[in-house]
């Protein structure tokens, strides 16, 4: 009896110890194709936003790491969903969906702005002028000519009778002169050389003000023509434009989800970047809503497309990337469910500015990963 008593202990034991041993090696899951979050370097080695954040947290516990490479978030999913990996990094939001197969998200170690991106339309030249002559450019534009009609009747009267260009002169081509004095000096060219102190001081004012009118002219222009290059041909310029349209998204967004079946769209998931821009180029989809950090990546990848792509003004928020954890990991090992050490070292990470370097090697806005 004490001997197979003996014997069931020995078996707990053995298998608690096999359990324990196998938890030290922590299969990690990441997605290759979803920077800057997670992607393979030049020399084929793990890295990214997400991958550096994990690298840094378990080099400090008591496990081994080895890393599964996934193309597809759709299988990515279902591989820490029958706990074939124990943590999965990508540019995945908060999830309950997870929690029946005891996956739980971390805190949030970065956010990322949601753009809605369509292909370009053909510009009419109406659209093309409204853009250049919006109403502060009339408004500027229309608000010079008065005053210039304004100064060339004070210079008329100041200057008409002393002026020696004006000697035998009719009154009609004295008022031409003086119009066109004011406005070619309005556009930089002093033609005209005021006989009266008033007059040297009437144009002396004038100058001042074409300095400022002509600058705010051809900033406006300027501000138009740059906009058009990179959003012209939109057609997005609210979120009620995208009432009944097919909006992609990739999966793992459920926030970004419940927001587009709102606006009156349907959602249309995609496995991956590549997928999911193919399908709008192919038109089986109106439009793609995508972080904008996922999008620039795209487009230095594709740089050979970026010319169909028009990104809206319109703006859905932001996306907070997060780990993917299996919820009781680690609670034999480290004591305590790695979850729970994750997200400590998030805080920690955020608070001493770690987090904010590691953003920095791989993102033009590391300030997204301090919030």
């Amino acid at each position: 009896m004490l001997t197979r008593l003996f014997l069931v202990l020995l078996c707990m034991m053995q298998c608690i110890l096999a359990f324990a041993q196998n938890e030290t090696i922590v299969k990690v899951g990441m997605l290759v194709n979803d920077s800057p979050a997670s992607l393979l370097s030049v020399s084929g080695e793990p890295a990214g936003i997400g991958v550096d954040l994990v690298k840094r947290i378990l080099n400090e516990l008591p496990l081994k790491t080895s890393f599964i490479h996934f193309n597809d978030r759709q299988q990515a999913l279902k591989s820490i969903e029958s706990n074939d990996i124990q943590l999965l990094v990508g540019s995945f939001e908060e999830s309950l969906e997870l929690e029946p197969f005891n996956i739980v998200s971390s805190l949030p170690y970065f956010i990322d702005p949601i753009v809605i991106v369509s292909l370009k339309k053909h510009i009419s030249m109406k659209e093309v002028l409204s853009l250049v002559f919006n109403r502060l450019f009339v408004i500027v534009f229309v608000g010079s000519l008065v005053l210039g009609l304004l100064f060339t009747i004070i210079l008329f009267f100041l200057e008409k009778d002393k002026h020696p260009h004006f000697e035998g002169c009719s009154t009609k081509e004295k008022f031409s002169y003086s119009t066109y004095a004011i406005f070619t000096c309005f556009f930089r060219d002093l033609l005209y050389d005021p006989v009266t102190t008033l007059g040297r001081v009437l144009l002396t004012i004038w100058m001042v003000f074409s300095v400022f009118a002509i600058t705010i002219l051809a900033a406006l222009v300027t501000s138009s023509v740059l906009h058009l290059m990179k959003h012209g041909g939109q057609s997005i310029y609210s979120i009620n434009d995208l009432n009944n349209s097919k909006v992609g998204i990739l999966l793992g967004k459920p926030r970004l989800n419940q927001v587009l079946v709102k606006s009156g769209s349907t959602p249309v998931l995609y496995v991956n970047l590549e997928t999911l821009f193919q399908a709008l180029t192919e038109k089986k989809i109106d439009h793609v809503a995508v972080g904008k950090s996922n999008y620039e990546e795209y487009l230095s990848l594709n740089s050979s497309t970026s010319s169909q792509f028009v990104e809206s003004n319109v703006a859905l928020g932001f996306d907070a990337w997060t780990l993917y954890v299996n919820k009781y990991y680690g609670s034999i090992t480290l004591k305590e469910p790695l979850i729970n050490i994750i997200n400590a070292a998030i805080n920690q990470y955020r608070n001493d500015f770690k987090l904010y370097r590691i953003c920095s090697d791989y993102t033009s806005h590391p300030e997204y990963c301090v919030f």
